[in-house]
């Protein structure tokens, strides 16, 4: 998985950052309709300042749909015909499926890099004794995973593995998304999990959870890559906004991703 990953991200790296042409998308055109993304369940809340974006009537998209779920369901899905015209992915791996089937349009692009994180129920009275991942094995308190097809699941395996543990040993729960994940944690179903930073930094903003991060040697770095599916001036205006700085910023300052390099 490390290695596919990192073939696309260095290609992505060399194609620059965002797609050409419809140069006419932002004027609010009749010929600019509406737009679909499909994201990642990680990307739900970041994606809401791009939709926001949108007035239904002037700008370009005039309206834009956000459906969110795993990114290898979504690729999936794409791949079997569903309608959709720009397409985030938590990894690259899903990207790189769509791009051998010759199902992306121009040039993915790299938002960010993200990373895991340990998410702590704000109700789990131990939670102090949950310093690191090799704490999820010592303490008694209920673990959650995503499910290893998850770009989520592919992350905690790869930290777990890097503390010499398995989810076999860890996890007591499975979740088919980040944000199914997160909510079993924030209702308090289970005490703590393996999430992305993004995930937590929202939840902890909202005073939710609490996060503990987990070091650089024994963490991931996941690419959060965009890939536009059509050819259309609302895809066209979607890329533009989501490889604009304001958006790589927001995703760096708010929501703790790496900026691409």
């Amino acid at each position: 998985m490390r290695r596919a990953a990192a073939v696309l991200v260095l290609a992505l790296a060399a194609t620059g950052c965002a797609s050409q042409g419809g140069g006419d998308a932002g004027d609010g055109s009749p010929a600019c309709g509406d737009a679909v993304i499909l994201a990642a369940s990680s990307m739900s809340a970041p994606l809401g300042h791009i939709a926001k974006q949108s007035d239904g009537a002037t700008t370009c998209p005039r309206e834009i749909t956000v459906s969110t779920g795993s990114s290898t369901a979504l690729a999936a899905q794409i791949i079997e015909g569903a309608p959709a015209d720009v397409f985030v992915s938590a990894s690259s791996e899903p990207v790189q499926d769509l791009l051998d089937r010759g199902l992306v349009k121009g040039s993915p692009v790299v938002l960010g890099i993200n990373t895991a994180s340990i998410m702590v129920s704000k109700d789990f009275p131990r939670s102090a004794d949950i310093e690191g991942v090799g704490a999820l094995a010592r303490v008694d308190a209920t673990v959650g995973v995503c499910v290893p097809t998850a770009p989520c699941g592919a992350a905690a395996d790869s930290v777990l593995a890097s503390a010499g543990l398995t989810r076999r040993k860890v996890a007591d729960t499975e979740a088919a998304t980040a944000s199914d994940l997160v909510a079993k944690i924030v209702s308090g179903e289970i005490d703590a999990g393996i999430v992305f930073t993004s995930d937590c930094r929202v939840s902890r903003n909202m005073k939710a959870t609490s996060c503990v991060p987990i070091p650089a040697a024994g963490n991931v770095r996941l690419p959060v890559v965009a890939a536009r599916l059509v050819n259309s001036p609302a895809a066209e205006a979607v890329m533009v906004r989501l490889a604009g700085t304001s958006f790589v910023t927001l995703l760096h300052d708010v929501y703790g991703l790496d900026t691409p390099s």
